[in-house]
C-alpha cells in the first residue's frame, strides 16, 4: 500500500509538471509567433528563484514546481488597454484562438511522440502473448488447478472469448477476480467445460489463475560430469517429453531431474531435426 502511495505521489510530482509546462510552452510559442508580448514564461509557481530576461520576456524559474505559467502583455479584460499592437487583447480572434487552442496541441504533440518513442525503443512484447493459450504449467492449489486445467490444454472458450490469445486470456483473468468464469478446453481431441475463479494477488489485486504458457525446453549448457552429459545430452538439445509425457515447460524438466532421487526416466530427445529416446538417472 506504501509502495503504491509513494509511486503515485511519485507520478503526480514529475509527469504533471511536465505536463502544465509543454501546455503552456504551446501558449508561449503560439504566442510570440503570433507577436504577442510575452513578459514572463515560468517553470512553477510563486517567488522568482532565478532566471534570465531576453527582450521583453522574464524566463524563470520559481518556487513551486508544479507547472508553469505564461503572462502575456494585455491578456486581462479588466485592465484598461495600451493600444500596443503586442497586447494579447489586440489580435484578432482567429489569432487568439490559435494562441489558446496551442496548449492542449502540445499536450496531445507530447502524448503522441511519447507513444512512438516507446513503442519504437522500448514496448516489447513476449512472443507468446500472440499465441493460443495452450496451458504448459499449472501451479499446485492454484485456481487454474482447482478449477481442472492440466498442462496441455488449448484453452478454446473463456469468459465467452473464441480461441484466446494468452493476451486475451491474461487481460481476461486480471478483470474477473472472484468471478466464476465459463471455461471450455480441448484435451486429448475432447472438449472439456470447467469453471475457473480468478483469485486477487499482489498489490494491486488483480486477478491470477496461476498457469503458465507453453515453452520449448532446449538446454543451453550441459556438465559433461552430471547425469545429462553422461546420458549423451548437449547443448541445444530440445526436450520433447518425460517417460512418454509430453513437456510443455522447462520448469517440469528441472523439477524432475531435483525430485527423481535415483529414479531412471527417458527422456525424448528433438536433435538436428530426429526425435530419439535417452536414458537418464537422477541423482
Amino acid at each position: 500500500m506504501i509502495s503504491n502511495i509513494l509511486r503515485d505521489a511519485g507520478v503526480i510530482v514529475v509527469v504533471l509538471p511536465l505536463m502544465i509546462f509543454v501546455h503552456e510552452l504551446g501558449h508561449f510559442l503560439a504566442a510570440k509567433s503570433l507577436g504577442v508580448r510575452v513578459m514572463t514564461f515560468s517553470f512553477g509557481f510563486g517567488k522568482r528563484l532565478f532566471g534570465i530576461k531576453r527582450g521583453d520576456t522574464d524566463y524563470r524559474v520559481s518556487l513551486l514546481p508544479l507547472g508553469g505559467y505564461v503572462k502575456m502583455a494585455g491578456d486581462d479584460p479588466s485592465q484598461p488597454r495600451q493600444g500596443d499592437t503586442g497586447e494579447y487583447l489586440a489580435k484578432a480572434r482567429w489569432q487568439r484562438f490559435i494562441i489558446v487552442v496551442m496548449g492542449p496541441a502540445m499536450n496531445l504533440l507530447m502524448a503522441g511522440l511519447l507513444i512512438t518513442l516507446l513503442n519504437h525503443f522500448n514496448f516489447q512484447r513476449p512472443a507468446f502473448e500472440e499465441q493460443p493459450a495452450r496451458i504448459g504449467a499449472v501451479e499446485p492449489g492454484s485456481p487454474a488447478a482447482n478449477g481442472g486445467l492440466r498442462p496441455g490444454d488449448l484453452i478454446v472458450r473463456y469468459d465467452g472469448v473464441t480461441n484466446p490469445k494468452w493476451e486475451d486470456l491474461y487481460m481476461k483473468v486480471a478483470t474477473s477476480v472472484n468471478e466464476m468464469i465459463p471455461t471450455e478446453v480441448e484435451r486429448d481431441g475432447k472438449r472439456v467445460s470447467l469453471t475457473i475463479t480468478p483469485q486477487p494477488k499482489g498489490p494491486d489485486r488483480v486477478g491470477y489463475i496461476g498457469v503458465l504458457p507453453v515453452q520449448a525446453s532446449v538446454l543451453k549448457a550441459v556438465e559433461a560430469s552430471l547425469p545429462a552429459g553422461r546420458a549423451g545430452l548437449q547443448p541445444g538439445d530440445r526436450i520433447l517429453a518425460l517417460d512418454g509425457d509430453p513437456l510443455y515447460q522447462p520448469a517440469a524438466f528441472i523439477d524432475t531431474l531435483q525430485s527423481g532421487k535415483g529414479k531412471e526416466i527417458v527422456i525424448t530427445v528433438l536433435r538436428n531435426g530426429k526425435a530419439f529416446d535417452v536414458s537418464l538417472k537422477t541423482v
